[in-house]
Parts: C-alpha cells; structure tokens; sequence
C-alpha cells in the first residue's frame, strides 16, 4: 500500500450493495452474513487487500458529528463562539437544557460565594482577645473590658491554622464558647485597612443573615430554572416534527399477530395507517445481535490483516472470532426456539396527526374500564383487550425490554445490589476511620526528638527500665527550666507555673476572673511557648525561653501519670502535636482518606449505572434518570453519611437511635461540629470535593486527548473502512452520567457548605470549567448525540431544591454549636447548659489536677520570694502530685449537646424557620400541581396537537427531524 492511498490521494470509492453482484463473492465464512457489501468487501472475499481511505473516513465523521454548511458548501465544524447556534432545534431539548443548568448553576454558585466574601474575610483575618503576651500595638487596639476582669490584649487564630488549609475561612476558626464572652474580635489587614472590633454573638448573627439570604437565593433560583427548563421544552417541542407525532405504541396484542392484520384494524378504526412495527420475540436478543455485528467487524478486520500481510503468521485470530460467531448464532436459536411471547407491542404509525390523536382519545381509559368496561367491538380480534400510549422517540426505545412487564422484584434487587456496594464502602472507611482512632487514642511522644531539642543524650536498650530512666534524666533536663519558664510568662494579674509532671497552670488574681478565663489563660499559655519555640526573638526575658515549649511536653509525656494520660490522650495530643508518635503518614491521613473516598465513587460511577439495566425500563430517558438517582445515592451516602456518622461521638442521642448506634457505634471523636471537626473531617469533606472535580476535569481532557490519539492510531493500524470509520466517529457526551457527577456534587457543597463557604467558589470553577469543556467536547470532538429528553435535566434541579432543606438541617447544627441568646427569652450564657460544667473539667487532669487556688497565699508567695514558683510547687504536691498510676480519674464529662436550646437560639431559629418554609412550600407546590392536573389527561392530549401536514409530506419536506421509522437498527 502507498502513502498515498493511505492518506487519501487516491481511494477506492463507495459502492453501493445494489451495484455489486453478490455472486461474484467468494463466501467461505460457517456463519451467514446479510450485511450490504461495498468495493472492499468484493475484493477482500476474492483475497485482494484494499486499503481503507482516509478521506471516507473523514466524510464519515463529518456526518456523525455536529457540523454545518459555510458559504462555499463545505461541511466546517461549528465555532464555540457562534452567537446564532439554538442547540435545541440542532441538538434536542436535553442537551440545551443540560448548558442551559450548567451555566446558570455556575453563576448561582458564584452569587454565593459572593455573598459569603465578607463571613470569609472575617474567619480568614480575626483575632481573638486573650494572651497579652502576642500583644502587638500595629496590628489594633486592645477592647476596654470590665473592672477587675483580666485585661487582655489579642490571641491570632484559635484554631491553628495556614494559609493553604482552606478550613482557615471555615466557622472552625470561630473560638467556642470556652472562651470568655466579651470583646473579641478585631478582623482587618495590618496596615489598618477594614479593621473594626465587634462582639462574638454580632458576627454570629451577621454570618447566619448571610447564609439564611444564600438559601433564599436558591430556593427561589431553583423554581425559576424549572420553568425556564419546561418553557424550552415546551417551545421544542411544538417547533420540531418527529416521528413521535404521529406513531402510538401498542401492547398486549397476541403473540401470533402480524403487521397487515394490525394495520388494517387501527386503519379501519382510525384512519390511514402508514406504517406498522411489530416489536416480537427477536427483539430481546438485541444485545446478542449487536455483539454478533461487533464479532463479524473483528473478521472483516482480522481476514483484511491476514491479506494484507500475504497471508503470512495465520488464520488464527480469524478461526477463533469465527467460532465464537457460530456459538453465538447456535445460542441465538436456541434462545428464540424456547422464547415465545404472550404479548408483543407494535409501533402503529398514521399519516395524520389528528389520527394518531383521535386513537389516543379513544383508547384512554382507567384500570377499572380496562379489566370490567373494554366493549368487545373496540378489541382487537373481538377478544384482546390492549393499551394505547403515546410512543416514546425512535431512538429512545430499548426494544429489548418492550415486552417485559414491570416486575417490583427487579427494583428490589438493583436497590438491594446498591445496598451491598455501599455496605462494602462503608467496611472499608470503617477501616479508614479505625486507623486513624488507633493513632488518636495514643499520646505517646517521640522521646528522641525531644532529647535532641532539649539538648541532651537519652539512654536506649534497656528493656523496662528504659522509660523510666529516660523520665529521670528529662527531669533533671528540665525542671529548673520549666519554673523558670512560668516567671517569664507571668505578667501583670496573670501568674503562669508549669511544675514537672504537672499541666500548665494559670491563675488571674483578678476579683472577678472566672474559671473560663483561667481555662482559656491556660491554653493560650501553652500557645505562647509554642510560639516563642517557632520565634525565639519573641521569646520573654532572653532567648533561652524557646525551650520552654519541649520541656513542657516532655513533662507531659514522661511526668504525667498514665492514670491521667488515657483519658486526657486528646487534649495532650493537641497540646504537644509536634512531638507526638505519629503513625505512617498520619499528617497525610486527611488526603489518604480523600483519595481512597473519591476512588471508591470513580468505581461506583462505572459499577451502579450498569445495576440500572437491570430494571429492564422500556427507554434510555428512564434508565438514564435511575443510573443519576443510583450515582448520587450511593455516592452521597458514602461522603455525606457514612464517613461523617464513623467519626460521630453521639452517644447522648444513641440511646434514640439503637440501630445506628450498633451500626456506626457513634462513639468516634466528635461530638458536635467542634472546631477540631473542620481540621478532620471537614477537610476530608473538601478535599473529597477538590479531588472529584480534578477527576472529572481531567477525565474531560483525557476524553479529547484519547479522541485525536485513537484517529492517528486508527489510520496507522485500521485494516477496514469500517474500523477506521469508528476511529473518526468520535465518543459519546455522556450527559446523563454528567448530570449524576453534577447532582452529587451540588448535593455535597450544600450539605456543608453552611460552615465552609469556600465550597462555592469550588464548585463555579467546575460548573464554569465543565460548560466550556463540555461545549468544545460537543461541538469538535463527540459525535452528534441522540435527541435526549429535558427529565434528567430537571432532576438535577430538583436535587439543588433538596440541597436548600439539607443546607438548612446542617447550617442548623453547625452554627447552633455556638452559643446565642434565645429568640423569645433573652438569656445569659449564665443560664445555659454550657455552664453545666467547669471549662476547668475539660483542661488535662479535670478538676483533681486544677481545683480551686488561693489567691492571698499566691500574692503573699509573690511578696516574699519575687515569684510564685513557690506557690505552684506547693499547689502541684497538694493536688497533683498525690495521684498515681493506680488511681482512678474519670474523663472529660460530655459536653452538653443542649437539644432544647438550640432550635429557639438566634442561631437555630431562622435555619429551622427557613427549613420548614422551604419544605412547606414544596409540599404545597407538589399538591397544587396535581389538582391542577387531575383528570386533565384527555385535554393535555388536544393541547399537544401541533396542526402538522400528512407524514409523507414532512418527509419530503425535510422537515422531520431524527429517525423515519422504529425498527431496531440491529434488525434492519
């Protein structure tokens, strides 16, 4: 072969198979094959080789994909820049509804992250009163607080945080209400910019104002677009002649009918039948006989290979496709020799519109008139009685389930099958969430990084002896230091002491400073040091202070008696992070989970849709509605239900719920959207998101990519026109597993991103990425897509409307964990259940490490000795020191999930206000909707009527659009 005939400089032109003569072709095949034969064939079946052409091949991607006629007649791809392209008169309806929703989702998503700016900047710039030692006069002006409180200056970040972890601009950056309730925050830039202090309770209310306004845009967007959605359809479909519009679709005719006897019943009844399509027994082996034409391809192109390379190396690959054909045809037999249908269904076309319709009319009859009134001059035959139903699309039937009955059990089993797929996943994050508790209930420390920052040669090998010799020697390392550390970090009212084996203990000598601004002084002591270990020349007093922060936590580790370290295993772990035993990659574990989380959908987006097909539905537009349904159930259930639920710590409200309790145990580590909930899950949650669109955006470029790589390998390797014509044909836009990915996604980001606003801003670069690339993918690389139904489109909407109700329940939760006055009976923070329990109860040791202190003995220690070291030794031998290994110290009490509060809070309030209007009117929509059309179903049928000309005049008009018959293309 030449390059030139490869290339398409001289090809061998089309024949068609009325002008070959059959007989002149050599069939040597075991199996029979009906397909029309071209030039190529002839000649291959004589055993000449004749190369397939590149130009035909082009030709025939020119008619399989979108593409227009420009001023000089050429056939050019269309721009994506062209103003005057309608994709619903080109396309269908569904494809210009799935852009229309794409794009329109994109600027909603927009219009929230908008509106959620001023929240984020906020969370991102605050700072919080507390420590006067970060003091810094450039950065604002200390609040003027109560006489007699203790009087601080600002603490950055309660949460800690980093520039590149997006829960920086989430509410866990927020401080809990630990924190002494007074002036708080003060957010802006350090040159002074925007910079403002306000209360904790008025930014409360300020960023629930603007989620409650983000709600109500959607929950009012959401009705807009499905009016938009039906008004298109609605103009579609009156502007565009199918063979819809003419055509019925009867079942339960006998088995035994043939086409002349049902065309001349409904035309002696009705009026001029023009064509008539028995859908019988054959046609429940569509998918064998699709696998038999894919086999028979395979031949041509082995037997086109074995010529082409002068039959050298073997008729192998040939002989073996050609006995999986006849094993194929000899099952084919047998399976039709052994299937008889009750029923079958006939496509009844008519010449005229109004025909179709008086047939419509005349046969719409309820299931009572169908069993006790069907008179027996209107059956067919006098005696069987059938259904008349207006046909679906051409190419929208899946003959192969057109006579299969409705079987309840087969929807059983595909939600049963789904069932097992997610109980799989949840096994396996079950396994994800254990790991990482494993790793979370040990405080242990690595004592050789300790050694190495403290400075000093720790001895090993010394089997049991070994950690208490190594306790001794950071004893003696570190006890002068840490008393020397608590008189540098003393100042004013505030007296801090970290004694050997002890906690870090801060007392206020202040008349009215309470147990929360001792529990609050005391974590941010613990911050200081840890800052001045990062910046020593911050440090107090010299430099020599950054090693305060190691001594602290090696006190922590090797001075604290185990009957102390179990249980307060959480709070020393946050304490003292940097030195702790960390399991493989556990500063990773975040992205391992995501990664493993998002693997698990990409597998359950290629497994479930196929559990679809098993319910045997009648067209694609239903099996495409189920396979959207499947993806987002089965994959919202895995990253909003069950990942969240395995680290949900709710044993306050188990005993309500005893099988979620035995399923999901609910004692993992969070029991309510704390600010340590966004560092873990939350940023699962988001990188869960990251990682899906990332996916989807690659699997769109892979998809163009993969496109023009198969066409170069197709013309370097193809054998047959007909596999180098598939190799240009292009892949199929896939809108309806689009519309799955995208109602998950939509789902996903509502449910959460009450509290992580910096969702919305992800999910418009995906919508804006997805319409672009999904535009070019249309227009230049996939082939035409079939005329598709606006239903799926619609769904996607309806799940953003379901969104609003989750958004709510959660926003509810989420913002409710802060404490708020309540709506009708203004209360103080006094009278919560909060103050259930001492803030000092939840410090390490509780309340036998950190009772209550004497605060003229402390001022008359300072006095006499210039310090209060003396003071906290005294304090850490009277209640500290008298406990040991045997005893018992209970946990951190629970922390009140306050039921009865929350929904009457300023915070709980308008979500369940909104949630209950948003539901409400949904309800009342739905009801009113079906009055509207109750027993409307005759009328709705003259509605639809588009006064069209006669079938054979559309035709030859070109004006009917799509398939010009419903016989099964594999049967043709």
């Amino acid at each position: 072969m030449s390059a030139n005939e490869r290339s398409g400089g001289t090809s061998t032109a089309w024949v068609d198979a009325s002008h070959v003569s059959t007989s002149s072709v050599v069939n040597v095949r075991g199996y029979v094959d009906n397909r029309p034969k071209d030039a190529r064939d002839v000649e291959r079946a004589k055993g000449v080789y004749v190369p397939p052409s590149v130009d035909e091949a082009r030709a025939h991607g020119d008619a399989t994909q979108p593409r227009q006629l420009n001023e000089r007649g050429q056939l050019t791809g269309f721009s994506m820049l062209d103003q005057n392209l309608d994709l619903g008169v080109e396309f269908s309806p569904g494809v210009q509804g799935y852009f229309l929703v794409v794009k329109a989702l994109a600027l909603l998503f927009l219009a929230l992250f908008a509106l959620n700016v001023p929240v984020m900047f906020i969370n991102y710039t605050s700072t919080y009163y507390a420590s006067e030692y970060e003091a810094d006069p450039l950065r604002g002006t200390p609040p003027v607080v109560e006489e007699g409180r203790p009087s601080p200056t600002f603490h950055s970040w309660y949460v800690d945080w980093h520039w590149a972890n997006p829960m920086s601009a989430s509410l866990g950056t927020v401080a809990p209400d630990n924190v002494p309730q007074r002036e708080w925050l003060v957010a802006g830039a350090t040159s002074g910019v925007l910079r403002w202090s306000s209360s904790k309770i008025q930014y409360l209310r300020f960023g629930v104002v603007m989620d409650i306004m983000g709600s109500v845009i959607v929950a009012i967007v959401a009705p807009i677009i499905i009016i938009l959605l039906n008004q298109t359809d609605t103009a579609l479909s009156r502007g565009t002649v199918t063979l819809r519009d003419y055509t019925v679709l009867v079942s339960g005719l006998p088995s035994d009918v043939n086409e002349e006897e049902v065309r001349c019943f409904f035309a002696l009844k009705y009026g001029m039948v023009a064509d008539v399509t028995l859908v019988k027994t054959e046609c429940r082996q569509v998918n064998k006989q699709r696998l038999r034409l894919k086999l028979m391809e395979d031949y041509d192109e082995a037997e086109a290979a074995l010529i082409a390379n002068g039959n050298r190396g073997g008729s192998g690959a040939k002989d073996a496709i050609e006995k999986r054909i006849i094993k194929l045809d000899k099952k084919l037999a047998r399976i039709k020799s052994r299937t008889r249908c009750k029923r079958v269904s006939a496509f009844v076309t008519f010449e005229k519109e109004e025909t179709k319709i008086e047939c419509l009319l005349r046969n719409r009859r309820s299931w009572f008139a169908y069993v006790f009134n069907f008179p027996r001059k209107e059956r067919f035959r006098t005696k069987v009685r059938f259904l008349v139903r207006t046909a679906p699309e051409p190419h929208d039937v899946k003959f192969e389930n057109l006579n299969m009955s409705n079987k309840v059990w087969r929807r059983l089993a595909v939600w049963l099958a789904v069932s097992a797929i997610v109980c799989f996943c949840y096994l396996f994050l079950r396994l994800l969430v254990d790991e990482k508790e494993k790793r979370w209930h040990s405080a242990s420390m690595n004592g050789q990084l300790l050694a190495d920052e403290i400075g000093i040669v720790i001895v090993k090998d010394r089997g049991e002896l070994t950690r208490d010799a190594q306790a001794s020697q950071f004893k003696t390392a570190c006890q002068t230091r840490l008393n020397e550390c608590g008189v540098a970090f003393s100042s004013g009212t505030r007296f801090a002491g970290v004694p050997w084996g002890a906690p870090p203990l801060v007392f206020y000598t202040d008349p009215m400073a309470d147990d929360h601004d001792r529990a609050y002084g005391q974590q941010n002591f613990v911050k200081d040091m840890k800052l001045c270990a990062g910046e020593p020349k911050r440090c107090p007093v010299s430099e020599d202070m950054a090693k305060c922060y190691v001594c602290h936590c090696a006190s922590q580790s090797y001075g604290l008696p185990d009957a102390v370290v179990k249980p307060y295993n959480k709070a020393i772990r946050d304490a003292c992070e940097p030195y702790v035993e960390n399991g493989p990659g556990e500063y990773y574990q975040w992205l391992w989970n995501s990664f493993c989380i998002v693997l698990m959908n990409q597998i359950l987006t290629m497994v479930v849709p196929a559990l679809a097909e098993l319910e045997r539905f009648k067209t694609h537009a239903q099996t495409h509605v189920r396979k959207t349904e499947l993806i987002l159930i089965a994959k919202y259930v895995n990253v909003a239900l069950i990942y969240p639920l395995l680290n949900a710590n709710l044993t306050q409200a188990a005993k309500y719920m005893p099988l979620l309790k035995q399923i999901f145990r609910l004692r993992g580590e969070y029991p309510d959207f704390e600010p340590e909930w966004y560092n873990d899950v939350g940023l699962v949650i988001f990188f869960v998101v990251m990682l899906s669109v990332t996916f989807d955006v690659i699997r769109r470029i892979s998809t163009d990519l993969y496109t023009k790589l198969r066409r170069k390998i197709g013309v370097a390797t193809a054998k047959t026109q007909k596999k180098l014509n598939e190799a240009f044909e292009g892949p199929e836009l896939d809108i309806g597993t689009n519309c799955g990915d995208i109602a998950f996604k939509v789902l996903l980001v509502l449910t959460f991103s009450s509290s992580m606003p910096l969702l919305y801003l992800v999910l418009a670069m995906f919508f804006v990425l997805t319409y672009i690339y999904d535009w070019h993918l249309l227009l230049h690389v996939c082939r035409r897509p079939e005329r598709m139904k606006i239903s799926i489109v619609k769904y996607v909407i309806r799940v953003l409307l379901f969104g609003v109700g989750m958004h709510c329940l959660l926003g509810f939760w989420m913002w409710s964990y802060h404490w708020a006055p309540d709506v009708f009976k203004p209360k103080d923070i006094s009278e919560s259940l909060i103050t259930k329990h001492s803030p000092l109860a939840y410090a390490i040791g509780g309340l036998d490490y950190n009772p209550l202190h004497n605060n003229s003995m402390l001022l008359d220690t300072v006095r006499a000795t210039g310090s209060a070291t003396e003071y906290f030794l005294n304090y850490h031998s009277m209640n500290i020191g008298r406990i040991t290994d045997g005893d018992s110290i209970e946990g951190p009490p629970r922390v009140p999930v306050r039921f009865v509060e929350r929904p009457w809070s300023e915070t709980g309030m308008p979500f369940m206000v909104m949630m209950i209007t948003v539901v409400g009117a949904s309800l009342l929509w739905w009801i009113a909707y079906k009055i509207q059309h109750l027993g409307t179903a005759k009328s709705k049928i003259i509605a639809d009527r588009k006064n069209l000309p006669h079938l054979h005049n559309a035709i030859a008009a070109g004006i009917l659009v799509g398939s010009t018959t419903y016989q099964p293309r594999m049967l043709r």
